[in-house]
């Protein structure tokens, strides 16, 4: 609103209005002497206070003006709301904090701590190379009381399978011998892969080969002077019985 000055001032002239007080110094009118700062310094929200009052919030060390019956913090393109005596415990985009909303979900921030994409790959890489137990599921072959342990690794889209299967008094070997995959299938079959070994009456080596379901034991069998490569069964390498075992190494890569 405009000032209504006196007409004709002499020079050292003064003028109140609106709680101000102006001097003529011959040329323009100049604030003179002293005036209420519309301005609050606390921990809490001021109360009838028009719009252009500044608030310094001292516990939170932010400066807000009054605008439009909102608090808008300087510098900001958001605001509180008015009938809010205190700021919001939580950040979100209806109280102007849109930008550090953003952040807060690319970074992970939760009420427990901070989890960045980079904490994310160092947990997956500490992860690899961490066997996992399991029991297979066979063919040709009843467990029956057989001591068994057996681990798998997976690697990105490898897995690698290692164990080994006692005999117990309850186990025989029924027909050729096979083991499902422990995890997925396999990208390329017929493949041989890894290293098999079969302990008994004799010791045999072998190799596993990629079926399409299930892993294939093939083992050497010596007779005289004849030397067999066979599937693993019944009677190859040797006639199974309590304490044999078999022992296979290998790895696929997931289809």
């Amino acid at each position: 609103m405009a000032i209504d000055f006196p007409d004709s001032p002499t020079v050292g002239d003064t003028y109140t209005t609106n709680g101000k007080t102006y001097r003529w110094d011959g040329t323009v009118w100049g604030v003179y002497g002293t005036f209420t700062v519309d301005s609050t310094a606390s921990d809490t929200e001021p109360t009838g206070v028009g719009n252009g009052h500044i608030w310094y919030r001292s516990d939170q060390s932010q400066t807000l003006i009054r605008y439009d019956g909102t608090w808008v913090e300087i510098g900001s393109a958001g605001g509180f709301d008015s009938s809010s005596t205190s700021f919001p415990t939580s950040l979100d985009s209806g109280t102007g904090f849109a930008a550090v909303e953003a952040l807060q979900a690319k970074v992970g921030v939760n009420s427990s701590g901070v989890a960045t994409s980079h904490d994310y790959k160092i947990a997956q890489l500490e992860a690899l190379g961490t066997a996992t137990a399991f029991t297979p599921s066979w063919t040709g072959f009843t467990v029956g009381n057989a001591i068994e342990s057996w681990y798998y690794v997976q690697v990105n889209d490898f897995v690698f399978v290692q164990g080994t299967t006692e005999l117990g008094s309850t186990s025989s070997v029924t027909g050729s011998w096979r083991m499902d995959y422990p995890i997925g299938s396999p990208a390329q079959t017929t493949l041989y892969v890894g290293n098999l070994g079969c302990r008994g009456a004799t010791n045999s080596l072998g190799v596993c080969q990629l079926g399409v379901s299930q892993m294939v034991f093939n083992a050497y069998t010596v007779s005289g002077a004849t030397v067999w490569f066979d599937q693993v069964d019944a009677t190859h390498p040797f006639s199974w019985t309590t304490g044999e075992e078999l022992r296979a190494s290998f790895m696929y890569q997931l289809s």
